[in-house]
This record gives structure tokens, C-alpha cells and sequence, in this order.
């Protein structure tokens, strides 16, 4: 197991600590331990380029791991009331299709595929990532954050559905065996 490997698996390991501290009334211990989480999200590719350690299993684990990730957070912040549900259902909705593509394409379909993401969404990812600092640890009284997050909300889901709509015919024809990546 690659260091980079170890970071992305990490990424999702770790979530029950964040929630923990989270809960317990450690502000600034879990908006570290987040904030880290989510830096991997860049490092191990990073790593893995850098260390020339890129492995198909790599560029198939960092997606998954990302997604898993934005499942777990926005279904806490939806289930708590800090984000309204048209936004979760978006957010939600395009990270579980990426994240069921893979058990189906795989296991029951028996198709083999390559990653190879695209800047946009990587930046969406990570613009999704940042974000969610706001309903976890932004004071509601903040005027200022107040006014643009409704801005930023309807920014990235308008952002989330066209990587889901560029991302669902791209699904379609790896399944029927006329494309092999999803970029």
C-alpha cells in the first residue's frame, strides 16, 4: 500500500474522529482535523505523481474516497438542518450516482474503465469541500456570510448538476462498451 493510497483511505477513516471532536465541542480541533481531511484530497495525488506511485487502483480509490466523503458530510449537515434540502438533494444526488457507477459497472456489468478527471470537476470537488466549513463552523448571526451563502449554494449545485449531466451519458456509454474513461 502506496502513501498516497494510505491518504485517501484515510480521508474516509478518519470522518468518525472529525464527527467526534465535532460533537464534543472542539471547534478548532475538528475544523483542523477537517480542514487536513480535505487536504489530502490534493496531496495524494500529488504524492502519487510526484513519487511516481500512480496506480490504477489509485485513480480508482481518490473518486471513491471523495465521494464517500461528500455523502457522509452533506448527509450531517442536511440531517442536522445546516443546509436546505434542495441543496443536499444535489449534492447528494451527484455523488451517489459517481459512487454506485463503480459497484455496478464493475461487478455487475464486468467493465473495466479509467479515471481520468478533468479539471472542473476536480475544482468543484474541492470548491464542495471548502464550502462546507460555512454550515459547520460559520456563526449564523454573520451578516455578510448570511447574504452570500445562498450565492455560493446555488453556484455549486448549478456547478454539481452539469458534472452530472456531462457525467451521466459519459456512465451510459462505458456501459454499453463504446467509451473506457470517465474524465
Amino acid at each position: 500500500m502506496s502513501v498516497p493510497n494510505i491518504l485517501t483511505i484515510s480521508r474516509v477513516i478518519l470522518l468518525p474522529l472529525f464527527f467526534y471532536l465535532y460533537q464534543q465541542a472542539s471547534p478548532v480541533v475538528s475544523a483542523i482535523l477537517l480542514a487536513s481531511l480535505l487536504v489530502t484530497d490534493f496531496l495524494d495525488g500529488y504524492l502519487a505523481r510526484r513519487l511516481r506511485q500512480e496506480t490504477p487502483l489509485g485513480a480508482l480509490l481518490d473518486p471513491i474516497a471523495d465521494k464517500l466523503v461528500a455523502l457522509i458530510l452533506y448527509g450531517y449537515l442536511w440531517m442536522h438542518g445546516l443546509i436546505p434540502t434542495w441543496f443536499a438533494t444535489v449534492i447528494l444526488l451527484r455523488n451517489f450516482s459517481q459512487t454506485m457507477s463503480v459497484p455496478i459497472l464493475v461487478w455487475w456489468l464486468k467493465r473495466s474503465f479509467y479515471v481520468k478527471p478533468k479539471a472542473f470537476p476536480k475544482w468543484v470537488t474541492a470548491m464542495g469541500f471548502i464550502y462546507v466549513f460555512i454550515p459547520f463552523y460559520a456563526v449564523q448571526e454573520h451578516a455578510l456570510i448570511m447574504a452570500i451563502n445562498p450565492f455560493l449554494q446555488g453556484a455549486l449545485a448549478v456547478a454539481e448538476l452539469q458534472i452530472l449531466m456531462t457525467y451521466l451519458p459519459r456512465l451510459v456509454a462505458i456501459a454499453l462498451k463504446r467509451h473506457d474513461t470517465f474524465e
